[in-house]
């Protein structure tokens, strides 16, 4: 008798799609080999009698598909849901599998998800001897994170120590990396095998319309959306739409797309048309067939890891593709096709992608031709079925870091104004250089998500169980801090709230399931992030800003508790950082060895073309008018200690106003830390533009920093430094920083001295540059991109990003852009002609360096 190859696949309901290309194509591949080919699909699949291949045998076995399952209810009635649909698909597989396989025989399951894994193990329990159980996983990672699929995971990691033959798979290199987080058995990549036969390819020639085809059914996931409002955009563009027809597949829309579509057809632009019938394999082919390119605008959140059929044919036929970038699409078409990779999303970047493609097409139509050949000759049945016989390939090396999460406590990270905010601002532009997206969950109240460039910026919101737990402990805390200490309980309330708050745990496990690396700003939200990294075998990055206990001095109880619970937090990291050696001193002494990462400095910040003179763009486009004399510049968020700064630089205007030697000084404070106000000598202005920051910087005569307390370093000291300013600070104020007292920076603690100092510091003017070269030079010693190469080492990442001209230039641009903004909230036609001018000279210059850099 014939080794039986036994093909499980609970959606194959008919004999359309790619469920049934895959199925054919394997049984196919198998009767080739010598196997008896076995398909079990769904009950709702034909008779045998309609055959799926000549030789195989038809079994309609399994009563749901693998997306059955309850959605709604409490976590434990989905938990009981799932456990028993496990139940009903080991019951399908002991009743229609054939009893005694023989030896040799393969069971080869390629529609697996949470809700038939743990059925699929108990099954190969009993599995007998001389039978391979291979099981392809093809789905996301989170499809596999659950209690329920780690637990088939070790079962078959126990069945396989035992000696039972049970090899896991996927068929995608991304996938394989991300899988084999989850378990200790290989994980390898298995090819495609229903790539489909060589199509001719379409006329060449370059004078007639090009048709651009999406193929599948009508789903958000897939781009359709966009797709459908690029073909109307470039409907519109006189001329493009005799050079371009769009044919859509737009049957079965998904929800998400329902209503855009029946939008569309209410008034459907030229040149295109709408399929809305699902085809059956030959329509499907003779669609494939008249496609000159095929757009495949997929989501990043989805595909990332997981492949595509349309994909693949797109590049196995010879047909250009325009898909999104950085997913397993953009790596096949890197690898044997042609076409275009855009950001996910963006419909500006389809609708150029398929104008440079329309302009392009005869050279990228011959490339995609040469490497279809490459591609079958990978992505094949008989490749598939040759792997799941023989010696079980190695397991997918480790793929690079390519998604880096990054969790920040506070509100104000799409905002940043504090040091806290700048610096993880810092570090995650500087990731976004080196990998495919960073994304950024911030506290706070709730917010809009942003996308920026490659950095995705979420909200996790303070639930109300999260509120709940800060009045508590304020409550319970009250007798040890009344009334001198009020709100020090914050900081350990922060580490505890979020422990209670499952909403934040199931958007944690979101985003660390799909991240190679996850970064904690703080200890806060410990618990909760380092339990999920080694859940889903992701390395953790903890950096603690500051020794947060310090800010406890109402009890020595409560401080205790906050440090335990820092240090703890600390500790959970696969690398735990801290900004200062004093902070360090603290942590090892409690057994914690944190590497000091410095607070940086942007360099290129600081040294970046303004778009016209910081006093007339102050002046005139965000109406800041500020005296002629010198300009003492104090910056700060309102965390209590730069409040108290702000006080006392008012109270030191207030002296320097009387005095005839220092009339002419302004004392400006800006940030949060004060409310707008004006007085003689004196001048706040609360938050102001980020353009607007960097003009009163190239205006200021000096820093002054009158910190009296604070933690970790002040990086408001070195940004001052790095702007080539004069700082005159307190020792708090360069806390962390080794600098000489006179030669780097002026240092007072007296602040009664400061009225008769400032003026003394401003007078000398040759002494007070000395002293801003000197801190312009210590500064250098910080910038981000070498301060923080340590968290890059970790990440296996080499040290750097874009190189400082670079940097400066696009900062420049980011400053024109903003200047344009302010334009047009004003509607000042003569500066968005300035602007835009600008803005095209910058691109010009940038594109250059971009082809010097080859």
């Amino acid at each position: 008798m014939n080794p039986a190859y036994c093909i499980i696949d609970p959606n194959l309901r008919d004999f359309l799609g790619h469920h049934a290309s895959y199925d054919h194509a394997v049984a196919r591949a198998a009767a080739r080999a010598g196997y008896a080919p076995v398909v079990l699909g769904h009950v709702a699949m034909p008779g045998a009698e309609a055959g799926l291949v000549d030789g195989a045998r038809l079994v309609p076995a399994f009563a749901e598909d693998i997306w059955a399952g309850r959605q709604g209810g409490s976590r434990l009635a989905r938990l009981a849901d799932t456990l028993r649909r496990n139940q009903v698909f080991r019951q399908a597989l002991a009743r229609h599998l054939p009893p005694a396989l023989p030896a040799g025989s393969i069971v080869f399951a390629h529609m697996i998800t949470e809700r038939q894994i743990l059925g699929l193990a108990g099954w190969a329990a009993g599995m007998p001897r001389g039978v391979r159980l291979v099981v392809l996983l093809r789905y996301q990672p989170s499809f596999y994170h659950g209690a329920i699929a780690r637990r088939a995971l070790r079962r078959f990691e126990g069945l396989a120590a035992r000696g039972a033959d049970i090899r896991l798979a996927t068929d995608s290199d991304r996938l394989s990396a991300r899988i084999g987080r989850l378990t200790r058995l290989a994980v390898a990549t298995l090819p495609i095998p229903h790539a489909p036969a060589e199509i001719p390819l379409p006329d060449p020639a370059p004078d007639r319309p090009l048709t651009f085809v999406s193929l599948g059914n009508a789903r958000g996931e897939k781009g359709f959306a966009e797709i459908l409002t690029v073909a109307r955009r470039i409907a519109a563009i006189p001329g493009a739409a005799q050079g371009i027809r769009f044919v859509l597949q737009a049957n079965d829309p998904s929800e998400d797309v329902a209503s855009v579509l029946r939008g569309f057809r209410s008034r459907p632009p030229p040149g295109v048309t709408l399929l809305d019938k699902a085809l059956d394999h030959a329509a499907y082919e003779a669609l494939l067939a008249s496609a000159d390119v095929v757009l495949a605008p997929y989501r990043r959140e989805i595909y990332e890891d997981r492949t595509s059929g349309v994909a693949l044919e797109a590049i196995a036929t010879g047909r250009p593709l325009i898909c999104t970038r950085a997913t397993w699409l953009s790596d096949l078409l890197d690898r044997h096709g042609a076409g275009r990779a855009i950001p996910d999303g963006d419909v500006e970047a389809l609708q150029d992608a398929i104008m440079a493609v329309r302009a392009e097409w005869t050279t990228l139509a011959a490339s995609a031709a040469r490497g279809a050949t490459a591609c079958r000759a990978v992505h094949n049945a008989d490749a598939l079925v040759r792997l799941t016989a023989g010696p079980w390939p190695a397991a997918t090396a480790t793929m690079p870091v390519r998604n880096v999460a990054l969790f920040y406590p506070w509100g104000d990270f799409a905002d940043p104004r504090s040091g806290a905010s700048l610096r993880s601002n810092m570090l995650a532009n500087l990731l976004s250089e080196a990998v495919e997206e960073v994304t950024v969950v911030q506290g706070g109240d709730p917010t809009p998500w942003l996308r920026r460039g490659n950095i995705h910026i979420q909200s996790s919101g303070d639930r109300i169980r999260h509120r709940l737990v800060r009045r508590a402990l304020g409550l319970l805390t009250m007798p040890l801090l009344w009334p001198r200490a009020r709100g020090q309980h914050l900081m350990l309330a922060m580490h505890l709230a979020r422990l209670l708050d499952p909403d934040f745990h199931a958007h944690a496990a979101r985003v660390i399931g799909r991240a190679d690396h996850v970064f904690l700003e703080y200890t806060f939200w410990a618990p909760v992030i380092a339990r999920l990294c080694r859940r889903h075998g992701v390395g953790l990055t903890v950096t603690d800003h500051d020794v947060v206990a310090n800010q406890v001095t109402g009890s020595r109880l409560l401080r205790e508790m906050t440090l335990r619970m820092e240090v703890a937090g600390l500790a959970r990291g696969n690398q735990a950082a801290c900004v200062s050696e004093a902070d360090h001193a603290v942590f090892a002494a409690r057994g914690v060895a944190a590497e000091v990462i410095p607070n940086p400095v942007r360099l290129a910040l600081a040294d970046c073309r303004l778009p016209a003179p910081p006093r007339r763009i102050l002046a005139e486009y965000y109406g800041i008018t500020l005296p002629q004399g010198p300009i003492c510049l104090f910056i700060g968020s309102n965390f209590p200690p730069n409040v108290t700064a702000a006080e006392a630089l008012r109270g030191i205007a207030r002296e320097m106003a009387a005095s005839e030697e220092s009339r002419e000084v302004t004392i400006l404070v800006v940030g949060r830390c004060m409310e707008r106000q004006t007085a003689p000598g004196f001048q706040a202005l609360g938050v102001v533009p980020d353009l607007a920051l960097r003009c009163l910087y190239r205006i200021a005569s000096l820093a002054v920093i009158p910190l009296r307390n604070g933690t970790g370093s002040s990086l408001k000291t070195l940004e001052a430094m790095a702007e080539r300013l004069p700082v005159l600070g307190t020792r708090v104020a360069f806390r962390g920083l080794e600098v000489t007292p006179g030669q780097e920076a002026f240092i007072e603690d007296e602040l009664e001295a400061w009225p008769h100092l400032i003026p003394g510091i401003l007078e000398a003017r040759g002494r007070a540059e000395a002293v801003a070269r000197a801190g312009r030079a210590f500064a250098e010693r910080f910038d981000h991109r070498s301060s923080f190469a340590p968290y890059l080492a970790a990440l296996g990442l080499p040290p750097g990003g874009p190189g400082l001209a670079r940097e400066m230039a696009l900062l420049a641009a980011q400053a024109e852009a903003q200047l344009l903004e302010r334009a047009m909230e004003t509607r000042d036609l003569e500066l968005m002609r300035e602007c835009s001018e600008r803005i095209l000279r910058g691109a010009q210059e940038r594109a250059g360096m971009a082809l010097a850099r080859g």
